[in-house]
């Protein structure tokens, strides 16, 4: 839907630009300089003539708010408006509706057929983060519909399985929680790593928001030593929170069916009291379980 609005209205989310600098060498990133440089003057050229460009994509900050948004494609294209023009000035913009969970999952696909295209690793890593956002499963053919090797689309995918399992990604985590729970993941690896600086750069590679690149994920040095049983407990504790909150009575139907194939001897009662699971404890002792 194409609505106009102010130029003020209008905001950017570090999380939808997809470019990185982070991932790209001195050389790549002097050339991406360059390149972005010349757009930008192409676009202020064609704006100042009055002549059609693409309007910018944009997202409701909140499903409730209509009047401020957010740049799902078109950063650029704002810059140049925001240079020729006052805030108060307004311009068409084409509305998705997209919330911010749906538009980082479908990050990959920004700048894809206009602009100044992404670097290969640059389009390599935000089809990482896409994988990383999104709670079901992005197909291998719409990664390769835009320049993904099948091949690098099964390593990212398997990246992006690897990571979120180790970093405790449950289905309902919202955006914010999936990035703090990366982000404490990778600050671990750097500290477990004793990360050193090699030839001016880390030797762990992540972006600017603490997103390790799916490399770094599978190739990776194993840990040596097994964390403690406590910190392995809790984490399943938590794993099985989701279930009990989402769905106590399956979940206290998968405790009996476990119990049963793996003799574990917990005995469950038929009926849930107060939407809680009741487990019968003097039925087994607690540190077993």
């Amino acid at each position: 839907m194409i609505i106009e609005v102010r130029l003020d209205q209008i905001q950017t989310h570090p999380l939808l630009q997809v470019r990185s600098d982070n991932v790209l060498s001195v050389t790549e990133r002097d050339q991406k300089e360059s390149d972005l440089q010349k757009q930008h003057e192409r676009l202020l050229t064609v704006i100042q003539a009055g002549s059609y460009i693409d309007p910018i994509q944009v997202i409701r900050t909140a499903p409730e708010n209509t009047e401020e948004f957010l740049v799902f494609d078109g950063h650029h294209r704002l810059l140049a408006y925001q240079e020729l023009k006052q805030p108060s000035d307004t311009i068409k913009v084409e509305l998705l509706g997209h919330s911010l969970q749906d538009a980082l999952k479908l990050g990959y696909t920004v700048n894809a057929t206009h602009g100044a295209a992404l670097r290969d690793k640059e389009r390599t890593h935000a089809c990482f983060r896409s994988l990383l956002f999104c709670h079901d499963e992005i197909p291998t053919k719409d990664l390769q519909v835009h320049g993904i090797g099948e091949r690098l689309a099964q390593k990212l995918k398997q990246a992006a399985k690897m990571l979120k399992s180790e970093a405790d990604v449950y289905p309902n985590d919202n955006a914010d929680q999936i990035l703090k729970k990366i982000q404490a993941w990778t600050r671990a690896e750097i500290k477990r790593q004793k990360e050193g600086i090699t030839n001016g750069k880390p030797t762990f590679l992540r972006d600017e928001h603490l997103i390790p690149s799916y490399r770094y994920v599978l190739d990776r040095k194993p840990a040596n030593v097994e964390e403690p049983e406590g910190v392995r407990l809790a984490r399943m504790i938590d794993q099985m929170k989701v279930y009990v909150q989402n769905d106590p009575d399956l979940f206290r139907k998968a405790i009996k069916r476990l119990s049963r194939e793996y003799d574990l001897k917990i005995r469950v009662s038929n009926s849930i009291t107060s939407d809680r699971v009741n487990i019968d404890e003097r039925s087994y002792d607690e540190e077993e379980f």
